[in-house]
């Protein structure tokens, strides 16, 4: 797992659709701010996460918009678990 980062939740997106492949995308994008080396303020992040990913979790998004939140990656730099702080 990467280094868990401390994030600003600043807001989402609800993704259902077909790619012109003919793949299902259903999930979230979901929308951060964070302190970043060289930065000057804050950088602003998307992360993806799937419906069903984020529905095992128990995460409601409502709840995290506007809360600082930690977010776990693996490897790839995937989300796998987003908690409250």
């Amino acid at each position: 797992m990467e280094d868990v980062l401390n994030y600003d939740l600043v807001g989402y997106q609800r993704l259902d659709f077909k790619t012109d492949d003919g793949k299902q995308m259903d999930g979230y994008n979901i929308f951060v701010t964070h302190k970043g080396e060289n930065i000057r303020g804050m950088k602003a992040d998307k992360k993806y996460m799937p419906a069903d990913a984020l529905s095992k979790l128990g995460v409601d998004l409502d709840r995290l918009v506007g809360k600082k939140v930690n977010i776990f990656c693996d490897l790839k730099g995937k989300p796998i678990f987003i908690k409250e702080v």
